[in-house]
């Protein structure tokens, strides 16, 4: 009997032995397949980590474009300016009739011989006939 106890206990020592093996089998193939996966995860994480937006290059404008713009820009200096000066003559003409309806009819004639009468447009002459006659009509009182 002592044989046949033997027997069995050598018979599942090597059952054990055995399923321990193929449990390590099974581990080390699930471990091998399971890290060229993550390895492959890994490789296209970093597409995704590393792509950098496309840059899109906007046209460049041709010489006539640009030229174009720097004539316009010329223009739209030169109308400024011109634009400035109507303006100051506006604000002046205004000033003097201002200071003829205060009745201060002295500084109104200091502002009114800085106006040059040969730069006025048609309603701008009109304006400065009219308050050039109100100055005659205060000295003359």
């Amino acid at each position: 009997m002592d044989n046949n106890n033997s027997n069995k206990e050598n018979r599942s020592m090597y059952l054990y032995t055995a399923l321990i093996f193929v449990v390590a089998l099974f581990l080390i193939l699930i471990a091998f397949f399971s890290q060229t996966n993550v390895s492959k995860l890994g490789k296209r994480a970093d597409e995704f980590a590393t792509s950098a937006p496309a840059v899109t290059a906007s046209p460049s404008p041709n010489s006539e474009e640009l030229a174009k713009l720097a004539n316009m820009a010329s223009e739209l200096d030169a109308e400024n300016a011109s634009l400035k000066t109507q303006l100051a003559v506006y604000d002046n003409l205004l000033s003097v009739n201002a200071y003829l309806a205060g009745g201060n009819i002295s500084d109104a004639e200091t502002i009114f011989l800085t106006i040059d009468e040969a730069s006025l447009t048609d309603n701008q002459r009109i304006l400065y006939e009219e308050i050039k006659n109100k100055i005659n009509e205060g000295k003359e009182q």
